[in-house]
């Protein structure tokens, strides 16, 4: 029995043993997702969403990131300028908080840092609330978030690839507390350039299904080809109609909602310029494209093929930061040699810049990703992206993911005690 059967075995004698103990505790069969809207912002790096943890309720922001698995927040113990500057957790202000004292710390391929100690909590999110989930109190955040003034991460990561030790995920949690009844999350973002001002109207996970509104056509599902992460595997990539040569390495992609851009391993990121009349590379800066070429149809799109399918990036998304110096613009892809200590790195890293073009199905269970093409704007269905909590701040936003906790129109099985933990 391999290591996903084995979680999956230990979570149904968790639920069986739960339903004997307790047969009159059981909760009913309610087939809901929760529906979290999400805040954007002008140059689309980053999306964030509304959280509440502790009794009365402490609000925070916070990225949605399947590159990890772990959940935390700076706590008024960390008391650098930065933290100064971001909400921060007061234990002493819940009724329901409960110390824990192991020690963590993270760091993040940006080489920023956070650490402090465990507790646990209520949080609310999407508008359910988990009991009893544990997290990080950030006493030290060099995060890179933190830079703009976002508190803190969810990770919607596996279990098993926590850097906490053995904490279950607040999705774990979801399932097990019968919150969601599958264990699926999707992504839908909205591009700062089909957004209004205010920039509110981001887009949404949805918690334990999908919503037919906000794609067309069929959902193409890949497998997940890693224990540890959401690694797929890559059939070609194209810039236009020239196919660009892959390495056995550079074949396979992490689908990361906790990055802003594309990552290529170095070779791959050189010759996807190359194939862009006049590009131009910068040792501090990176790849630079002609500005001229952003609404340009003789280059054509970024194009992956995952599962027999095409799924592509349109270069104006591509050509970014757009100025005047030389009529050149900074290019969002991306080589690892950019990053300090990740110059070895040879696969793919699939940041929002491709989230954002498609919608984004992450399934536990099966240990799959579906991909699908979205809408630009939200038709109808539980259509968060509505202009009526535009600009409202995140007490309208928490309201509408409270209102819209629905029936879920999600697709395949429900398995309401099942969780994979295949990282």
């Amino acid at each position: 029995m391999d290591k996903l059967d084995q979680e999956l075995e230990k979570l149904k004698r968790i639920h069986d043993k739960h339903s004997q103990q307790n047969p009159k505790q059981e909760h009913p069969k309610r087939a809901l997702v929760g529906v979290a809207p999400l805040r954007g912002n002008s140059l689309d790096t980053q999306w964030v969403a509304a959280m509440e943890i502790g009794s009365p309720p402490q609000e925070f922001s916070v990225v949605f990131d399947t590159g990890s698995s772990d959940l935390w927040i700076p706590s008024t113990s960390c008391q650098t300028l930065t933290c100064m500057t971001l909400r921060r957790f007061n234990p002493a202000r819940s009724s329901t908080f409960h110390q824990d004292g192991r020690p963590w710390s993270i760091n993040y391929a940006d080489d920023s840092k956070v650490s402090g100690v465990l507790a646990t909590d209520n949080i609310k999110v999407a508008g359910i609330t988990i009991n009893d989930q544990t997290f990080g109190m950030a006493s030290v955040n060099s995060g890179s978030t933190a830079a703009t003034g976002v508190d803190g991460i969810m990770g919607l990561g596996f279990n098993s690839n926590s850097e906490m030790g053995n904490v279950n995920t607040p999705i774990t949690n979801m399932i097990l507390q019968n919150q969601i009844d599958q264990p699926i999350v999707s992504v839908w973002l909205n591009k700062a350039s089909d957004q209004d001002a205010s920039l509110s109207n981001g887009g949404q996970f949805i918690f334990g299904g999908v919503d037919p509104s906000l794609y067309v056509g069929p959902i193409t599902y890949v497998p997940v080809t890693s224990s540890k992460e959401w690694q797929i595997s890559i059939d070609q990539v194209f810039i236009g109609r020239k196919e660009l040569s892959l390495s056995s390495a550079a074949s396979s992609a992490i689908v990361d909602t906790g990055s802003s851009y594309i990552l290529f391993p170095d070779y791959l990121a050189t010759a996807f310029h190359r194939a862009i009349p006049n590009s131009q590379y910068d040792s501090k800066l990176g790849w630079w494209i002609p500005c001229s070429l952003a609404n340009s149809r003789s280059v054509g799109d970024l194009t992956f093929v995952l599962g027999g399918k095409k799924f592509s990036v349109p270069l104006s998304d591509i050509v970014i930061l757009k100025s005047a110096f030389n009529n050149y613009c900074l290019s969002a892809i991306d080589s690892w040699q950019e990053l300090a200590g990740h110059g070895g790195q040879s696969g793919i890293l699939l940041g929002d810049l491709f989230v954002k073009n498609q919608y984004v199905v992450y399934d536990y269970q099966k240990e799959q990703i579906g991909f699908a093409e979205k809408v630009d704007m939200a038709p109808g269905g539980i259509n968060l992206n509505a202009k009526s909590i535009a600009g409202s701040g995140w007490d309208a936003l928490r309201a509408s993911s409270r209102d819209f906790q629905v029936l879920a129109m999600a697709l395949g099985g429900v398995l309401s005690f099942l969780f994979a933990n295949v990282l």
